[in-house]
């Protein structure tokens, strides 16, 4: 019995995906092994770190992450520095996103405010 075209580009097509399934990675045989999520979980808590999610406007969240591309640091970095007091409080001049600002060292709403209060 003879197949028509597209039940052979049917199979075709299945013998692929089954070829890339026993891979263990749908993104093909090239791909690296998936991280274990778990395992770096476990690193992270032996290393005192724990996460700790917020929500920030979408200002302060450009701002942070302008500056720690400025400074060649991570987002975790930068907080943790800001919440420690070793950083510079943000300003509006670290976001580039605020351009009609009157003066460019006038801190963020509420960040310097509520660093003050600590103090």
């Amino acid at each position: 019995m003879t197949m028509k075209r597209t039940e052979l580009e049917k199979r075709k097509g299945l013998a692929i995906n089954n070829a890339l399934r026993q891979g263990g990675n749908r993104f093909g045989p090239a791909q690296g092994a998936a991280p274990d999520r778990k395992a770096q979980r476990d690193a992270e808590r032996a290393a005192g770190l724990v996460p700790f999610a917020v929500k920030l406007p979408a200002p302060l969240v450009r701002a942070l992450a302008d500056r720690a591309q400025r400074e060649a640091i991570g987002i975790n970095e930068l907080v943790a520095a800001l919440l420690q007091g070793t950083a510079a409080p943000l300003t509006v001049a670290d976001s580039t996103a605020a351009t009609d600002a009157p003066s460019a060292a006038q801190p963020i709403s509420g960040v310097a405010s509520s660093q003050a209060d600590r103090r």
